[in-house]
């Protein structure tokens, strides 16, 4: 809405309640849930946001932008997999209540701002956030085979506190010739503390599990040039350096030397060409990249890699690990009905370092989650009364599920499409995603469930550990309509 002729008022408001159940893992790798404790995953959330803009000032325009949020959850699963009570019994519940605020302001410059002889642009910003988020967590554990009872209730209290300034100039050198630069500036400001209670065979009280507060501040910036040779063609390039804060890992035993982890370093460089063909109604651009990950995090987990007796999960610096490729995308407008569009990525990439699992080391393999190739081919169909008609396929090289171990995926394609009506006021589609009903992993592990599922010998041996993946969905169909006011 608007207050008056200078001021421009948007409102957002939230409302999701989802109630789904959580049984992605089956011990045989199927659909089938074999376990007997169905999970949950739970979330009410309501939040808002208030964006105003004033254009008041004739030398700048003034940009406020307030969210709010406030998050209950509730994460359950069966922990054992299985339907046996002779040889096991686990159950994991995490209750989680979360507020977060933040609040963004800038000031943009106009014509009559501009600096350097009225050719740079600018912006000014101050960034401010607030996390807080509690967390109850019961653990249920009967090992019926070892005769051991493991039960744990924990509860813990975090918060997370942002304030960052940043900048950015806009300079055209001439008329086809522009350079960017900007600069941003933050400090993370973070803290954690934790009580547990363990009872069971081996019984043990901490008040203070964990405690943590790390307070850093870190900065990053980039250079970009772009030069537009002609109504056709615009070439790019740009150097950026960006950050990724430093943490702590929760719930490990207090002598473990991976408790917490430093921030990662990213220098990406990359140089590029768009281009725009009107005569045949095509656009396309084409990336080519390089990324430098210094101190890299990774997650990575194990049979704990000190003490050996339980399984944990947990953010670890690699020595380093590398990124390149190309992107590249198009949009081809054959005519007024039919629309052709795609894209694919190509990328190469390495890691080096020890990880902590004192059972794996990498060497001379790429990152986890990272195919070579992704592709997506599609088609739309569009009619003169509203009717549309869309189909696109998407194709995945194999991957690394984790940097702990060389369990891959296999390469998959799945197939999807929608035909539905649309107006300026309203649309509805019937949707079919994965129409193929294409079998493929999007997660995997590798781990002995430590109670003799895999081995007579050992309840744990990492010879017999076996491999477990969770399923991408199905084969897919539904209705979605939408209404826009």
């Amino acid at each position: 809405f608007f207050p008056d002729s200078d001021t421009t008022v948007d409102v957002s408001v939230i409302h999701a309640d989802l109630n789904n159940g959580y049984d992605v893992w089956s011990r045989d790798n199927s659909f089938t849930t074999l376990s007997n404790e169905p999970g949950k995953d739970d979330q009410l959330s309501n939040a808002g946001s208030i964006k105003i803009q004033n254009t008041q000032n004739p030398n700048f325009t003034i940009i406020s932008k307030t969210t709010l949020a406030n998050t209950d959850s509730l994460y359950s699963y069966d922990t054992d997999w299985i339907a046996d009570p002779s040889r096991t019994v686990g159950t994991y519940k995490n209750e989680k209540h979360r507020r977060n605020f933040a609040q963004d302001m800038r000031i943009i410059s106009n014509e009559q701002s501009k600096l350097f002889n009225n050719s740079t642009s600018w912006v000014f910003g101050v960034y401010l956030s607030h996390l807080e988020e509690t967390n109850k967590r019961t653990e249920r554990t009967n090992y019926n085979v070892l005769s051991e009872i493991y039960n744990t209730d924990a509860t813990s209290d975090f918060t997370h506190n942002k304030v960052a300034l940043y900048t950015q100039l806009d300079q055209a050198l001439n008329s086809k010739a522009t350079l960017s630069y900007s600069l941003r500036l933050e400090n993370n400001q973070q803290e954690f503390k934790s009580s547990e209670i363990k009872t069971g065979t081996y019984p043990y009280t901490d008040p203070v599990a964990d405690k943590y507060n790390p307070n850093e501040t870190l900065w990053g910036a980039s250079l970009n040039y772009s030069y537009k040779y002609n109504d056709k063609h615009t070439a790019f390039a740009g150097i950026t350096k960006g950050y990724k804060a430093g943490g702590f890992n929760t719930g490990l035993n207090a002598s473990t030397s991976y408790q917490s982890f430093d921030s990662e370093t990213l220098y990406n460089y990359e140089i590029g060409l768009k281009s725009n063909y009107p005569e045949y109604n095509l656009t396309s651009k084409t990336t080519f990249f390089y990324m430098d990950r210094q101190n890299p995090q990774f997650d990575g987990y194990g049979f704990d890699p000190v003490n050996g007796y339980e399984w944990v999960f947990f953010t670890e610096n690699l020595d380093s690990a590398t990124n390149y490729g190309l992107e590249t995308e198009f949009n081809w407008v054959v005519n007024n009905n039919f629309d052709i569009y795609g894209a694919i990525g190509l990328i190469q990439t390495d890691v080096a370092g020890n990880p902590y699992n004192k059972d794996f080391t990498i060497t001379g393999r790429s990152q986890a989650h990272a195919p070579n190739y992704q592709l997506n081919l599609g088609l739309k169909y569009t009619g003169k009364n509203g009717f549309y008609a869309q189909s696109d396929v998407t194709a995945l090289d194999s991957f690394y599920f984790d940097n702990v171990h060389d369990f891959k995926s296999d390469a998959y394609t799945t197939v999807n499409a929608r035909i539905g009506y649309e107006t300026a006021k309203y649309e509805i589609y019937l949707w079919g995603k994965n129409l193929t009903d294409e079998t493929y992993a999007t997660r995997g592990f590798y781990f002995d469930h430590y109670d003799y599922a895999n081995t007579a010998a050992n309840y744990y041996d990492p010879v017999n550990a076996a491999e477990y993946v969770r399923l991408g969905d199905p084969r897919q169909f539904g209705v979605t309509a939408r209404v826009y006011f």
